[in-house]
């Protein structure tokens, strides 16, 4: 619902609130693998009321971004991937959900002290904004692409499905042959190299 929330159309965020409600009880835990889809259901009580709301908020308490989920639940143990790692911050995981911290110690523990820290810059995707103003996303694409490129780590990491494919358009774009990788998909490396 957040496309449609941030273009205005509340309606239609609204009917995607009630729709997705209709999925769950209340009582589950939500972890996502987008820290936007995160914040859509931490925005669902703004949309709603009655029992509706109440549900909604019930639900947004309970719900996590991938990385902060795992940080403070996960009990395995993570192995090194043996390579040098860099993060990027997604906006909305700054500024929607005020995490922080969180992930990047994620990655520092994965990588084993392999890890090269980059200043926080937008990478430029802002979902829809991305696709009305391109000329203007590649700048500040650019600027987030220099970066990488000066940071000497071969993997970048990011919980963000959209930052990952504007990261990866731009590493193409200019050439460069690092990896980007979802948390979720290097959780998943670490645990299988962890035992």
């Amino acid at each position: 619902g957040i496309p449609a929330l941030y273009s205005g159309d509340v309606e239609r965020a609204r009917a995607n609130a009630e729709s997705n409600l209709k999925n769950f009880t209340g009582d589950e835990t939500i972890v996502t693998a987008c820290p936007t889809c995160a914040l859509a259901w931490k925005e669902y009580p703004t949309l709603l009321t009655g029992e509706a709301q109440k549900k909604a908020s019930e639900l947004a308490s309970k719900t996590f971004e991938i990385s902060d989920f795992f940080l403070k639940y996960n009990r395995k143990e993570l192995g090194d991937i043996g390579t040098t790692l860099t993060y990027h911050q997604p906006c909305h995981l700054t500024y929607g959900l005020g995490v922080r911290h969180e992930p990047r110690e994620l990655v520092r523990l994965i990588g084993k002290g392999e890890y090269v820290e980059i200043e926080d810059k937008c990478c430029g995707f802002g979902g829809l904004f991305s696709y009305e103003h391109p000329e203007i996303v590649e700048k500040i694409n650019d600027e987030k692409i220099d970066d990488i490129a000066e940071s000497g780590a071969e993997l970048v990491v990011t919980p963000c499905p959209g930052c990952k494919y504007q990261i990866n358009a731009g590493l193409k774009r200019r050439g460069l042959s690092k990896r980007t990788l979802h948390t979720a998909e290097l959780l998943s490396m670490a645990v299988k190299s962890g035992g």
